[in-house]
C-alpha cells in the first residue's frame, strides 16, 4: 500500500513538472505550424521531410522556413531555445522545452498533411513510448 501511494506521489509530481513543457512545447509546434501553412499558402508546397533522422528532418524544415522571407517573421515568436544550431551555414533543428529534437513529417499528420512531433518528456518518439508524444495534429 505504501508503495502504490508513493507511486501514484511521483506520477502526481511528475505530471505536474512536464505540465508547463507540454504546453510550451505546443505552443513551438502551433507557430511552426502557422509558417508551415504560410509557405504552403505562397509556395504551393510543404517543405520537404526526406532525411533519414529527426535532426535531419528538422533541419530541413528550419532551412526552408528561413529561406522564405515572408516566413521568417513567424520563427521570431518562438520560444527561447526553441531553434538550436543555426548558423555557420548549418539549418540548425526544433527542440522541444524539454530540450529533445523534435520531428517534422510533410506528409502523415491527420488528414495526410504534415505534423510536428515531440517525443515529450522521454524524448523518444513513437514506438512503446507513443503515448506521452506530443503531436500538432493531436489537441
Amino acid at each position: 500500500m505504501v508503495l502504490v501511494a508513493a507511486l501514484l506521489g511521483l506520477v502526481f509530481y511528475l505530471g505536474k513538472a512536464t505540465g508547463p513543457k507540454r504546453e510550451e512545447t505546443r505552443a513551438t509546434q502551433m507557430i511552426l505550424v502557422a509558417a508551415i501553412q504560410e509557405h504552403m499558402a505562397r509556395l504551393e508546397h510543404y517543405p520537404p521531410s526526406d532525411a533519414n533522422t529527426v535532426v535531419g528532418r528538422s533541419g530541413q524544415l528550419a532551412d526552408a522556413l528561413h529561406s522564405d522571407t515572408h516566413v521568417v517573421y513567424v520563427l521570431g515568436t518562438l520560444p527561447k531555445g526553441a531553434l538550436q544550431g543555426r548558423g555557420n551555414g548549418q539549418p540548425g533543428a526544433f527542440y522541444d522545452a524539454f530540450g529533445n529534437p523534435m520531428d517534422y513529417q510533410s506528409k502523415g499528420g491527420i488528414g495526410g498533411g504534415p505534423v510536428v512531433i515531440s517525443g515529450g518528456p522521454d524524448g523518444r518518439i513513437g514506438g512503446a513510448f507513443e503515448d506521452d508524444d506530443i503531436r500538432s495534429d493531436m489537441n
